[in-house]
Parts: C-alpha cells; structure tokens; sequence
C-alpha cells in the first residue's frame, strides 16, 4: 500500500497502484529567440513508474519513493513523480515488471 500527501490537505491511498510507460509532449520554455515557423516544438519524453492519481486533466506519476524511512527523513512520505496534463499524452500503456514463465 502507498500513502501520498498531494499538497497540504490531501492524502491517498493506493492499494496496488498500475505501473504505466508513458510518451508525452512537454512544455518548452524559451527566451530571446527569433521565432520561425516550426523552429520551437514542444519534447516528446517518456517516463515509467506508478500511476498513483487520475483525474479528467492530468495524470500522476511517482517514479521514486523510499521502501522505508531513511534516517535523515523525518517521514517517509517523501515522493518524486511528474504530472501530466491529458492533452498531452501519446502514449500510456501498463507495464507486467513480472512476467512468469
């Protein structure tokens, strides 16, 4: 099971979260640049990890979460993810990291 606090107020559990290979533009930011047609595309990147959140906007990834509290943590709810906006998903397939023969 994993808990996540997702701002301040909001807390979740998820009892076995899907593991999820997505492809996704992402956002680009630039500055002083000259602007020709077709020059500035948004990324493609991809990433890996749990869907933890799902919503009608965006997704919720948690690649990376500690087993256990590490001894300079006060908690263990320390998470890293990504969101993504729906708009800019390509690809999302669930992953089997455990294929039995």
């Amino acid at each position: 099971m994993i808990t996540l606090r997702l701002g301040w107020c909001v807390k979740i559990q998820l009892k076995k979260p899907k593991v999820v290979y997505v492809r996704y533009f992402d956002h680009l930011l630039f500055r002083n640049v000259s602007l020709n047609k077709g020059d500035l595309r948004p990324p493609i990147r991809e990433t890996i990890g749990w869907l933890v959140w799902e919503d009608e906007i965006a997704i919720h990834i948690l690649w990376d979460k500690s087993c256990k509290k590490l001894p300079q943590e006060k908690t263990q709810d320390r998470i890293s993810g990504i969101i993504i906006l729906k708009p800019c998903i390509i690809e999302m397939r669930e992953v089997n990291l455990f294929v039995r023969s």
